[in-house]
């Protein structure tokens, strides 16, 4: 699509010489991020603090574990052999936060460095009815 550019859609907003078609696509936003998440490769880029990645969590997003949050990058997130690197999450994050980064499960089975997934569904895929029951029931996450 000539209007992303390289951009991610979530994260895109309207430009004054935007069609018509793609303002009404870009209204889309408030739905999908009731199940929009992002998941990134350990060797990419990805804002730990502001970036919706958890999925078990109310806000998708970690909290720090002290009012002042460390500058650390995703990549440090990952041990050498591949896994979570709990002691520097235990140290980052607070209680909630950490228990629900260590059950992510790490996969790097998809082409791009960074991907949006669906979090409403049990394969990551989008389906309008997960959509559908999360709007109808306003709890779009599993308790």
């Amino acid at each position: 699509v000539k209007y992303l550019k390289g951009n991610d859609f979530l994260l895109l907003a309207p430009k004054p010489m935007d069609s018509w078609f793609w303002k009404s696509i870009l209204q889309s936003h408030d739905i999908l991020k009731l199940g929009a998440r992002r998941w990134a490769r350990p060797g990419a880029v990805i804002d730990l603090w502001n970036d919706p990645w958890i999925p078990s969590l109310a806000s998708f997003r970690p909290r720090p574990r002290d009012s002042a949050s460390a500058s650390v990058v995703w990549s440090e997130l990952f041990s050498a052999s591949g896994g979570w690197n709990s002691f520097l999450i235990r140290q980052l994050f607070d209680e909630d936060s950490t228990r629900a980064i260590l059950k992510v499960p790490l996969t790097t089975n998809f082409r791009n460095d960074k991907v949006w997934f669906w979090a409403l569904s049990a394969s990551g895929d989008f389906t309008v009815k997960s959509l559908y029951q999360a709007i109808h029931t306003k709890s779009p996450l599993p308790e």
